[in-house]
């Protein structure tokens, strides 16, 4: 560029943002040109006065003048135009006094990525220019000195010319001649042997698109005596498309007719396609910005709206790019502090502090529009400037509702799992405590019943033992309870419509609730059967519909119970669980009674808890209902409020085919046998009191508290014992091993198992690895003898 000297730049600009915008353009690495910022007319006619420049870049209104008058100021110093958005005439009008090139300013400065292009553009112009005028010096000198240097000076216009990559033309207006450099062939890439240079022909080369519009350009010089500047597209032989710009000067007679026009022509094809990757890189960033479903705001330095994208004007209101003033802005936006529901603070808003500097985020803003609130989350930034101040604040914020809401089934499964884990500790200690229980229990059923044969017959004492007899029964039912709790009882199963269940509950409730306690019910009768036991169904309905008569004994009320059947994805969606793929029928109890709080709902599932006075209520009734329905392989859901009533949705399974039940043992009597029997029992007073009672039966007993050691003996005499009577729960070996054990070499053997409690076996595993028969603890005597004699007679 100018040899290996830097050119010499002399900026014209009045305007600050725009002369700190030139500076840091000059600054960039690589800005191969030295320079100097002058602000008026007169300062930069004193500069040209004292040095001299290679170009002018000037604004075109400056405070003292336009720029028009720079360009004889300048004289021979190629002068280029920047003019504001919009001034395209003043540009043209630049151009056709002398300027040599103008660009357009844009809010954001893209311009300025176009400004190297264009100052070396123009600098290779003057330098082809100057060339030119050079050569045509030293050609006036050789045509008067030595007319024999023609040639030489004909090749150096063609090299200077190539060098520029600048074509001349000449168009004779009284011949309609028209005359082309070398170079100016060579960049339309034809041969001056193929083509004789007429406009006609030219503007064939023209694409399409262009030609409406540079015919007017073209016909100007005639029609309007003017000169011209146009920029236009080619399509050159090979098929490609490229940029030009041609200047024309026109020349007149002495009666001021135009005689001549003389034009260069130059390829701008690099830099324009530059301006359109700039352009169309804008482009695309606009549409991702109005795409991205994330609000963008930003505000310029005065705190005015600058650009918002769709989703934020979706957000906050398509009239929030205006003029209010940036303290309307929490007013104008609605935005209120989500905990506080007061107006968001003005100095607090994260827009607000990035105009001040500070970055920040908050995620409790609420945009209220109309009847709607929308939380945000807003992060806001501030864009500094090369001196570290404040250009812009830019803020991203998003509507947080989906997230809210995918936060609150998160807390409900989380709450649910909780629970679940919660009933299931509960579950597993409440069995605990009923293993134990049972075995006390076992033994207060033996010794009693031992101790009522030893006194007379009708005596006093024999009377409270049937009195400690029939409570320690009711302590059994309580143990019961307890496991049906923790989903481990022992229970009859069997395929049942609940309608004449739930029927048959209401008749027994209508008696006993109060006549201001309206009840409706709407039951499907094509709801299909589950498996069920119907004891238990009849608890739950019981418990749940005193509960309800009690929330509205004061006051009143309705209460509604609803039947029907569901498939798989209501059922999960109405309990948020991941549910079994099968339909379900949808037991609905709700009432109108005082409800419950959020508190209150969490624990109403737990043993023992109750809000009930002590004389009116154990915390029992809930927790059965709950592993009852859960025993039922269903589900159970909750929602009550404060003075909104309670409502409760139990999911039971369909039936679709048919289970094994359970086999209740017939106590009717005592009943006698023969036959000698291995007893197993690690508990001493137990094992002394069955021993007892099967001998008082008339079998032969051989008994032992070790599990090890009963499979020893019945190893030694495999053929001796006609049934063997194990506990479950034992050290080292439990009964269901022992059984296994047993059975590895004797399959046929009867054996009976008895339980207080245990998670490994039930009745129907039992009877899978061949066990006869399953006894519950407590048992009394009775049961006992029953079981026995079954098994024995049918073993024979």
């Amino acid at each position: 560029m100018m040899g290996e000297k830097k050119a010499k730049l002399l900026l014209v600009e009045n305007d600050k943002v725009d002369q700190l915008a030139l500076e840091r353009l000059a600054r960039k690495e690589g800005f191969p040109y030295e320079y100097m910022m002058v602000a008026s007319i007169q300062e930069a006619k004193e500069a040209l006065h004292a040095s001299s420049f290679d170009m002018v870049i000037t604004d075109y209104l400056l405070d003292d003048g336009t720029g028009l008058e720079m360009l004889d100021i300048a004289q021979e110093t190629p002068v280029v135009f920047v003019t504001g958005s919009g001034d395209e005439e003043v540009a043209v009008e630049a151009m056709k006094a002398g300027a040599y090139d103008y660009l357009i300013k844009d809010p954001e400065g893209n311009y300025l990525t176009v400004l190297p292009l264009t100052i070396d553009s123009v600098l290779q112009r003057k330098q082809g220019e100057n060339e030119l005028e050079q050569y045509k010096n030293h050609l006036e000198y050789l045509v008067e000195n030595r007319t024999q240097a023609l040639q030489r000076s004909e090749e150096l216009l063609r090299e200077t010319q190539h060098i520029a990559k600048i074509g001349g033309w000449e168009w004779d207006l009284v011949s309609n001649k028209l005359w082309w450099s070398e170079e100016l062939y060579q960049l339309f890439q034809i041969s001056p042997k193929d083509f004789i240079p007429s406009f006609e022909k030219f503007q064939e080369f023209v694409h399409p698109e262009d030609q409406i519009h540079i015919q007017p350009i073209i016909d100007a010089p005639l029609t309007k005596k003017q000169s011209f500047f146009t920029e236009y597209r080619i399509i050159l032989p090979n098929g490609s498309v490229e940029f030009f710009q041609t200047q024309a000067h026109l020349d007149f007679d002495d009666q001021q007719e135009p005689i001549r026009i003389i034009g260069t022509t130059q390829n701008i094809n690099k830099r324009k396609q530059a301006e359109l990757r700039q352009q169309k890189y804008e482009q695309e960033l606009f549409q991702i910005m109005e795409a991205i479903p994330i609000g963008i705001y930003v505000l310029n330095k005065e705190g005015k709206p600058y650009y918002a994208n769709k989703t934020a004007q979706q957000i906050l209101g398509k009239g929030i790019i205006s003029n209010a003033s940036p303290e309307k802005l929490p007013e104008i936006y609605q935005a209120y502090h989500k905990d506080t529901k007061e107006l968001y603070p003005f100095e607090q808003l994260p827009i607000i502090k990035a105009l001040n500097g500070i970055s920040s985020s908050v995620n409790n803003v609420v945009i209220h529009q109309q009847d709607n609130k929308i939380p945000l989350q807003i992060d806001a930034s501030p864009i500094l400037d090369n001196k570290g101040n404040v250009d812009y604040a830019v803020a991203v914020f998003q509507d947080m509702t989906e997230n809210e809401k995918k936060d609150s089934e998160r807390r409900d499964l989380e709450f649910q799992l909780y629970q679940s884990q919660k009933m299931e500790a509960i579950g597993t200690l409440a069995g605990g405590i009923a293993h134990d229980f049972n075995n006390i229990l076992q033994a207060v059923f033996g010794y009693m019943g031992l101790a009522y044969k030893t006194l007379p017959q009708g005596s006093l004492t024999q009377n409270y033992i049937e009195q400690c007899m029939s409570a320690a029964r009711r302590a059994k039912d309580l143990v019961q309870q307890i496991l049906t709790f923790s989903r481990q009882s022992e229970q009859e199963f069997q395929a049942i419509s609940i309608i004449p269940m739930i029927k048959e509950s209401l008749k027994l409730l209508r008696a006993s609730l109060p006549t201001t306690i309206e009840i409706e019910e709407n039951l499907d009768p094509e709801c299909g059967n589950i498996w069920a036991n119907p004891t238990q169904i009849h608890q739950v309905l019981m418990n749940l519909c005193t509960n309800a008569g009690y929330a509205m004994r004061d006051s009143g009320g309705v209460l509604r119970i609803d039947l029907k059947q569901v498939d798989h994805d209501i059922a999960n969606n109405a309990t948020l669980q991941d549910l079994e793929e099968k339909a379900y029928v949808q037991l609905t109890l709700s009432d109108t009674g005082i409800g419950m709080n959020s508190e209150i709902k969490e624990r109403i599932f737990e043993p023992f808890f109750t809000t009930k006075p002590k004389e009116e209520g154990t915390g029992l009734g809930l927790s059965v209902v709950h592993g009852i329905v859960k025993n039922h392989g269903g589900t159970i859901t909750v929602e009550s409020a404060p003075n909104q009533g309670t409502t409760f949705q139990l999911f039971f399974p369909i039936a679709t085919q048919k289970q094994t039940t359970t086999q209740d043992i017939d106590s009717a009597g005592i009943a006698s046998g023969q036959g000698n029997i291995l007893l197993v029992e690690d508990e001493p007073m137990l094992i002394e009191i069955i021993t007892e009672w099967l001998e008082d039966c008339g079998y032969q007993v051989t008994n032992t508290t070790s599990s090890t050691e009963a499979l020893e003996i019945f190893n030694a005499l495999p053929d001796f014992f006609d049934m063997v009577l194990t506990d479950q729960t034992m050290p080292r070996m439990t009964g269901d091993q022992l059984a296994q054990a047993i059975f590895k070499d004797h399959p046929d053997q009867a054996i009976v198992i008895m339980t207080g409690f245990t998670h490994k076996i039930d009745q129907e595993k039992s009877k899978k690895m061949g066990v006869r028969q399953l006894l519950i603890k407590p048992f009394e005597k009775e049961q006992l003898a029953a079981a026995i004699q079954k098994v024995i007679a049918r073993s024979d």
